[in-house]
């Protein structure tokens, strides 16, 4: 059976961070949560619930400014000069979790969100039929 990861991009939201990781973690065979510039209790909250669950969730702090919203249009106009692989990119910090992703397909779990594990198994596995029905 395919496996599949979770990865949940973390700031400040560690009031719903337990919540969550409880409603999807037995829909996955891993979670990756990255954190980045938090303020709040988020990193606290991601520790305690990986050492619930230590063969399924991995945790690691991103150490780069994310430059991604609320800019103004001087900040965004630098921001598109900048190389593609810029740390402080967006796409840089979704790249770095999606690396640590050791299953064979990841979906993205928003941290504020309460799933269905369920409705995700669902999901999944009607994603494995169709690309069963491609190979």
């Amino acid at each position: 059976m395919k496996r599949v990861a979770g990865i949940m991009r973390v700031r400040n939201e560690g009031n719903f961070i337990h919540d969550c990781v409880e409603s999807c973690i037995d829909a996955l065979d891993e979670l990756i949560v990255v954190y980045n510039d938090c303020t709040d209790n988020s990193a606290e909250e991601i520790k305690k619930v990986a050492a619930k669950y230590p063969d399924k969730i991995r945790y690691y702090a991103y150490p780069y400014e994310v430059k991604a919203f609320n800019l103004s249009r001087e900040e965004f106009q630098k921001i598109k000069e900048l190389p593609e692989d810029n740390p402080h990119l967006f796409s840089s910090y979704s790249n770095f979790a999606l690396s640590k992703v050791t299953a064979d397909y990841a979906l993205k779990i928003d941290a504020d969100q309460v799933y269905y594990p369920c409705r995700l198994s669902i999901t999944y596995l009607y994603i494995f039929s169709c690309f069963e029905d491609t190979q």
